[in-house]
């Protein structure tokens, strides 16, 4: 694998590293970043807005899939990501501290910073991205080996967001197939992804509405789902449909959830939650409506909070009772 070097580190080639633990979960989320958030008790685009609250954390789908699946299990899911300058330096120090295991591909081009601005009064979130870091063809490379590597040892694979340029358009599909046969394979994702969803590897599509209508390109959502099952061998779609309603749509069944209503503060990363808490159940036994329960349960609960992706297990727990399905 590797040589060792510093406390639990691991050196894979010149210029990627991984910090591993015993991570039976991978997200393989690339395009990472740092997420600074502010709070303002209205906001007015034009003018002068003081903030009223500040919250710094890593970003990015990766980090916040695997955050919320590490706040059920510590140390049990990773990401991997590519990182840069001084916002990448921030995002390794910071989910190794959270005890979240990293494969971390070094790159020259500075890790984007990602800033949401929530309008307590209109109960609004506006997410403002840096554009991208380019990766390399050298960078690139590194990176794919390590990933592949590790994604052989994962019983879970999740793969999240976009890719950076420079990584080959495939790059998911590489990855995906050297997953073993029984390895539960998510994707959260709906643009560039037909790659990998060719590869037959798919077992869950989380997506929300607005993305598996463009993905299938028809805004029919049973006949959408209907699609991925038939065309690429997806076992289950799940659709999330704003923050009180969602539906989990197998080969042979659907349930439908109806969510409470929480008071929410900031909604960021609540898909990423939802996807992370999702696979964790899902690796630790049951049938997928429940994971899928518990992860919208948990997403909710995040949107509580005014950091990405941070959630109380005992607060989702008492969501979780309160979520309402149905098999239809």
């Amino acid at each position: 694998m590797g040589r060792r070097f510093g406390s639990n580190w691991l050196l894979f080639r010149d210029g990627v590293v991984a910090h591993m633990h015993s991570a039976d979960l991978l997200t393989v989320s690339p395009n990472s970043g740092w997420q600074v958030t502010l709070e303002f008790p209205s906001l007015t685009l034009g003018g002068v807005n003081r903030a009223c609250a500040r919250t710094e954390r890593p970003g990015g789908k990766g980090s916040h899939f695997a955050m919320a699946a590490n706040t059920l299990k510590p140390g049990s899911t990773a990401v991997a990501h590519c990182l840069g300058g001084e916002p990448g330096r921030r995002v390794r120090v910071a989910l190794d501290a959270l005890r979240t295991p990293q494969i971390v591909g070094a790159i020259a081009e500075r890790t984007r910073i990602c800033t949401t601005l929530v309008n307590v009064q209109k109960g609004e979130a506006t997410e403002l991205l840096e554009p991208s870091p380019v990766v390399t063809v050298a960078e690139a490379e590194r990176f794919e080996a390590a990933v592949r590597e590790a994604a052989v040892r994962m019983r879970g694979l999740a793969f999240c967001g976009t890719l950076p340029e420079g990584l080959p358009h495939d790059f998911y599909a590489r990855v995906a197939n050297f997953a073993k046969p029984d390895t539960w394979v998510l994707l959260d994702g709906c643009r560039k992804v037909e790659d990998l969803l060719e590869t037959g590897q798919v077992r869950i599509l989380k997506v929300n509405e607005e993305e598996l209508s463009e993905l299938c390109e028809t805004a029919d959502l049973r006949k959408a789902a209907d699609l991925c099952l038939e065309r690429w061998g997806i076992e289950w779609v799940g659709v999330t449909a704003g923050p009180e309603q969602a539906w989990l749509i197998g080969q042979n069944d659907t349930f439908s959830f109806k969510i409470p209503p929480v008071q929410a503060r900031n909604p960021i990363g609540a898909g990423d939650t939802v996807a992370g808490v999702m696979m964790r159940f899902l690796l630790d036994g049951g049938a997928p409506e429940r994971p899928f329960r518990y992860g919208l349960a948990a997403a909710s609960a995040s949107c509580e909070s005014l950091t990405g992706a941070e959630f109380s297990p005992l607060r989702m727990e008492v969501l979780a009772a309160n979520v309402e399905v149905k098999k239809q």
